[in-house]
């Protein structure tokens, strides 16, 4: 007797901690249905009730996917992050605790402490996307571009090619018409090359006035139709009247043997020829629309288009 009112008071404890705990938790059958579950999982998942969770296949209407019970699923009592379905289908991030247990009446069941973390995993993202994205254009930073790189720079994305894009004259905008001129025209810049490229391709803002593009899989005349696509996307780009001018370098990277940070050089040197080109061409399309805007827009007729002849354009 003794002995019994000790295990029913170890139960009554267990039951009072399991149905008063914070964190979620539940029972279930290795079938994928719940033999029991507190209120705190029931409120977490948003259902009314007990008894609609005893109903639902777990792996099916619970987990959002199959990675997310199999991260869990092991004699291992390790927490694992996985997303988890509510009643109204919006998906939460739950750290979930698990422990396998062996019971001579009702054989092996799973009991899992399931704690949100929503609000932690979306922190995290954002700072991620501070990380790892330029504010400015909405593109990745070269932070992110130069981690990626190295998870790229392998045989199976070969041959992997490079394109490095700069902006023109963009130093004479913002001297002329001040900074928001040149943050608008990085902006529309940054969709031209986003209009231009796949989707899966990386696309970075390597420095002030320049990009850079990572394209796996790419021959030299794939990469002439590419930089055709951008030269053609952004020639369309205009500030106020004035004609938006790029100059870009590409380099592949065929075999392991080549250095990567090599073909980058090389990309960067033939974008710095190209500009070079353009910027000695006496047709040169950013200076001779400034000079027509400065002039459509001033009473002077001589004053500042003169001053653009005196700025650096280096």
């Amino acid at each position: 007797n003794q002995s019994r009112e000790k295990i029913t008071a170890s139960e009554e404890k267990y039951r009072a901690l399991f149905e008063n705990s914070i964190d979620g938790i539940s029972i279930r059958s290795k079938d994928g249905k719940f033999i029991d579950l507190n209120n705190s999982l029931i409120k977490m998942l948003g259902y009314d009730s007990k008894e609609e969770l005893l109903k639902l296949d777990i792996y099916k209407d619970v987990y959002v996917d199959k990675s997310d019970f199999l991260k869990i699923n092991s004699w291992e009592k390790v927490s694992d992050i996985i997303r988890l379905k509510k009643k109204n289908g919006m998906i939460l991030w739950a750290e979930v605790t698990p422990r396998i247990v062996t019971d001579s009446k009702t054989g092996v069941y799973y009991e899992n402490i399931v704690r949100d973390v929503t609000s932690r995993i979306e922190k995290e993202e954002e700072i991620k996307i501070l990380n790892f994205y330029d504010k400015l254009t909405g593109l990745h930073n070269r932070v992110y571009f130069e981690e990626e790189i190295k998870r790229i720079d392998n045989r199976r994305y070969f041959p992997l090619a490079i394109i490095l894009v700069d902006i023109n004259e963009l130093r004479i905008i913002n001297d002329t018409f001040g900074s928001e001129a040149g943050d608008e025209v990085l902006q529309k810049v940054a969709d031209g090359l986003k209009r231009s490229c796949r989707q899966e391709e990386i696309i970075a803002r390597w420095g002030g006035d320049e990009f850079i593009i990572a394209l796996e899989k790419m021959t030299e005349k794939d990469i002439g139709k590419v930089s055709e696509r951008i030269i053609e996307n952004c020639s369309k780009i205009f500030y106020k009247n004035i004609t938006i001018n790029i100059s870009l370098g590409s380099s592949i990277k065929n075999d392991e043997s080549e250095k990567l940070r090599e073909i980058i050089t090389e990309a960067e040197s033939r974008m710095l020829r190209h500009k070079l080109f353009e910027l000695s061409s006496p047709s040169s399309s950013t200076i001779l629309s400034l000079e027509r805007a400065l002039w459509e827009t001033s009473n002077k007729t001589e004053e500042q288009p003169t001053r653009l002849k005196t700025l650096d354009l280096k």
